[in-house]
């Protein structure tokens, strides 16, 4: 049976933050941040005692959080990106500036 957060927090009170900031830097580079194997390894390489060979259960409602906040990164840059070519548009764009619709 996996241990759960509050049992490996006994041995590495720094677990929950690791997870976090470890699956969304995971996730912000289009890497799988639900492999437990790749945690373990992060874990030991930056000192922190082996959580051992199952990942808990709060390791995969960790993952939704992290997605979820890349997630809303993109969606904020996907509307001040189509704000600005809206302004674009207001402007005249390409065409309007070809045919001086652009002009103020």
């Amino acid at each position: 049976m996996p241990a759960n957060l509050g049992d490996l927090e006994k041995y590495n009170p720094n677990i929950r933050g690791q997870i976090q900031e470890w699956q969304k830097l995971r996730s912000s580079r289009g890497e799988n941040p639900t492999d437990w194997e790749a945690f373990r390894q992060h874990a030991t390489k930056i000192g922190a005692p082996d959580p051992g060979s199952d990942a808990p259960q709060e390791f995969m409602q960790a993952v939704g959080n992290a997605v979820g906040g890349i997630v809303g990164q993109l969606t904020g840059q996907q509307q001040g990106t189509q704000q600005q070519q809206k302004g674009q548009d207001r402007d005249g764009g390409l065409l309007g500036k070809l045919f001086g619709g652009g002009k103020k």
